[in-house]
């Protein structure tokens, strides 16, 4: 693969909050740490940090480069300094798969920079699928590691065990967007037999993704896309065929032509084993960036073997805004667990199916892209929660977009401090603003475990430094970077379908859910997917993975993280913490971290922090304590004794604590040193500079 290097972007840039972390300088003439590294796609040319889209997971069909970004943290730089990283790739196979350079450069001054570099090519197609760890080097050094996934794209295959002849579907569905999987596109389809598979086209289904081909369940087939959100426009073949004698490959190229000269062209590629007589295939065509397809009429011409096989239409309009006070449209509705209101702090875990007996609050995330406003915008947003019993609750929340912003997330939902308050069912979500419905979605609470399916498997193996060590159950927080999942059940019991369909509940009881594609070995389908939610910040305690495939099939079983915890008297670690500006009220969601304030603006400084609690060890309290230190070590502010109480059964311990200058104190600029005690065991430090 080749190699590229890409000069930096460095910017101000708010970070997320991070796990607890070696205090060892990254880049000693820096005296930088690391405090995030992510990934995501793009072509040649470096996108922008506003157009990353970022992610772990990539389509073979789709990817170009693979680039990793590096976020570093330092003390004000006291000249321009420049420095190299290099971060290896390494194949599926264990070999080299390329190396992204990441030159570093900071100017005088800067405290935080974020720098970027890839390694792949300018066409799609160079990626082999699997999964690739990433280490990246400084000086010979190991100074921050990763690994992300390429996938193949998806269609759902239809058995071989299917009768011969033309497969039962339902009729045609209207043009109209439908959640329909198998509602089919107006074509017109020659009925002519191509290639050696003698394949002729039943069907024509088009859908927007991201790059990555969604699962069929969550595929929206339409022939009208919105010119302000669409990303990639994909297009599936359903393929009829005689019995297939061996195994197969096929291609089919397609054009979509537009109002524009631009050249369109998504080539339709798969392969079918012995016994197959039909089958659905993908391709697409766009790019990860939203608003880069052209209003107007597109024709779509499928050929193989020199004919003509299908064409159809559709058209790229810019549709009504989903909140007319801001003219934006929306880009996505997502659900995810949390542990309270207010918490800003926490990793989102995103899926559709909770577990009653440890969902506290269920949030709704929604995405919205519009034209950048000339002065601040201000609209209400009301969600509504529909409950299995019929019963439902809103929440509204008044949202203020700055002038300049072109886009922007924000979260709302309801819950409960303590489980107990979501009933088992299926619950739908309605988002709208000043009366009009903007986004819908719907998700399922679950009150116990499915039971296994007899010939399951899952087993668990862990990466360290690119390196795969032996399946197991337990698993110490310093002995992986990532950590995957590999199923196994008898094709008989898998019905039609090849994908498995995932949850993941960490030891807090948040459920997330992710997919990933098997194929068909030795009578079972088998495949490896990457637990996310093992991404830092990481909790110790017991995770519980749950797949399906198909309508019958589950997998389960459990494995343990494991460590030392830094408070042993409460059997606590610190996860995660970060500092926020704030007024009487804890932080919203929404709220930014940062570790420089204006001494003028700043009102009162927040601290939120997350802390694991693996045990059963409940019915108390955690005692802590925090203060903030001027450089003459005089105490700004104070706390005083405080503490969280833990319920049993707890597995997580908020900490959210507001700091006020004590009486005679006040916010002036300088650097303080902010510590947090608990157990006579200092659990936060950290250095907070405030400017003028």
């Amino acid at each position: 693969m080749k190699q590229r290097g890409r000069l930096l972007i460095a910017l101000l840039w708010p970070f997320a909050p991070l796990a607890a972390q070696d205090s060892t300088a990254a880049i000693p003439a820096l005296g930088a740490r690391v405090t995030r590294m992510r990934f995501f796609e793009g072509g040649k040319t470096l996108p922008g940090v506003l157009e990353r889209h970022y992610g772990t997971r990539f389509d073979s069909a789709a990817t170009r480069s693979v680039y990793v970004e590096i976020g570093l943290a330092y003390p004000p730089a006291p000249k321009a300094t420049v420095a190299r990283i290099e971060c290896g790739y390494t194949a599926p196979s264990g070999t080299a798969a390329g190396t992204a350079v990441v030159d570093v450069q900071a100017d005088a001054g800067w405290e935080l920079s974020v720098h970027a570099g890839g390694a792949g090519g300018d066409a799609p197609g160079g990626w082999a699928a699997g999964t690739y760890p990433v280490a990246c080097r400084h000086g010979g050094k190991v100074i921050a590691t990763g690994v992300f996934e390429i996938g193949r794209p998806a269609p759902a295959r239809v058995a071989a065990t299917t009768p011969a002849g033309k497969p039962v579907r339902p009729p045609a569905k209207p043009a109209a967007p439908a959640r329909d999987a198998d509602a089919k596109t107006p074509a017109v389809l020659s009925g002519a037999a191509v290639g050696a598979l003698k394949a002729r086209v039943t069907a024509v289904r088009l859908f927007e993704s991201g790059g990555e081909v969604p699962d069929r369940k969550d595929r929206v087939v339409t022939t009208t896309f919105d010119a302000l959100t669409t990303r990639f426009i994909n297009i599936e073949l359903e393929l009829e065929y005689p019995r297939a004698s061996r195994s197969i490959a096929f291609e089919i190229p397609c054009r979509f032509d537009g109002p524009d000269s631009t050249a369109r062209t998504p080539t339709v590629r798969g392969s079918v084993d012995a016994g197959w007589v039909g089958s659905y295939h993908t391709a697409g065509w766009g790019a990860r960036n939203r608003g880069m397809w052209p209003e107007g009429s597109y024709k779509i011409t499928c050929q193989g073997d020199g004919k003509t096989v299908a064409t159809s239409e559709f058209k790229v309009v810019r549709a009504r805004a989903a909140v007319e006070a801001l003219g934006a449209s929306l880009t996505h509705l997502k659900f995810f667990q949390s542990q309270a209101e207010r918490l800003p702090i926490e990793a989102r875990r995103y899926g559709t199916r909770f577990d009653a007996r440890s969902a506290r609050w269920i949030k709704s995330e929604f995405g919205l892209v519009y034209s950048a406003p000339a002065v601040p915008v201000t609209f209400p947003v009301e969600c509504t929660y529909s409950f299995p019993d019929g019963t439902a609750r809103p929440v509204k929340v008044e949202r203020r977009i700055p002038a300049g912003w072109t886009g922007s997330v924000h979260a709302q939902g309801i819950g409960n401090d303590r489980p107990g308050a979501w009933p088992a069912g299926s619950y739908r979500v309605s988002c709208a603003s000043e009366g009009r419905e903007f986004a819908m979605g719907t998700f399922e609470v679950a009150d116990a475990d499915a039971p296994a399916s007899a010939g399951s498997a899952l087993r668990f193996i862990a990466r360290k430094n690119g390196a795969a060590n032996a399946p197991a159950t337990a698993f110490d927080l310093g002995a992986f970077d990532s950590l995957f999942v590999e199923a196994s059940i008898p094709v008989r019991a898998a019905g039609d379908s090849t994908v498995f369909r995932c949850e993941v509940s960490d030891p807090a009881g948040t459920t997330s859910g992710f997919f990933f594609e098997g194929e068909v070995r030795d009578r079972a389908i088998r495949g490896m997917g990457l637990l996310a939610a093992l991404d830092p910040p990481r909790l110790r305690g017991v995770y519980r993975v749950e797949c399906r495939v198909g309508n019958r099939a589950v997998l389960a079983d459990r494995f343990s993280v494991t460590g030392d915890p830094e408070l042993p008297a409460a059997d606590a670690r610190l996860v995660s913490m970060a500092l926020y500006d704030g007024a009487d009220s804890a932080p919203d969601d929404e709220a930014v971290a940062d570790v420089t304030f204006s001494a003028a603006r700043l009102r009162s400084l927040w601290l939120v922090a997350l802390l694991d609690h693996p045990t059963d060890r409940g019915g108390s309290t955690f005692p802590f304590s925090c203060r903030l230190l001027n450089s003459r070590n005089v105490a700004v502010a104070e706390t005083g004794p405080q503490a969280v109480n833990v319920a049993a059964g707890d597995r997580a311990i908020v900490l959210r604590q507001r700091l006020i200058p004590l009486p005679r104190q006040r916010w002036v600029p300088g650097k303080f040193a902010l510590t947090c005690v608990s157990g006579g065991v200092t659990f936060v430090r950290n250095t907070v500079e405030l400017t003028k």
